[in-house]
């Protein structure tokens, strides 16, 4: 897992999966739903970007796949 920054989308210069939306396969709107919920961590500002430590979205993929398990196990 890794503490760097990721944007929202990634440049175009680079990968999707290097941006949020692309990592966790999301549009925007539906993101920041699920923040509106907590059920997605919130970013962090610097100035107007908004930012996301890309270590507790790696945490929150491994819980979904938990989660997806448990689920399995108990059926």
């Amino acid at each position: 897992m890794s503490d760097s920054l990721l944007p929202m989308k990634a440049p175009k210069s680079r990968p999707a999966k290097e941006g949020v939306s692309g990592k966790v396969g999301m549009a925007a709107p539906t993101i920041y739903e699920l923040i509106r919920k907590n059920e997605f961590p919130p970013p962090v500002k610097r100035g107007r970007s908004s930012l996301w430590i890309e270590s507790e979205i790696d945490a929150w993929i491994a819980e979904l796949k938990e989660e997806r398990d448990r689920e399995r196990s108990a059926a």
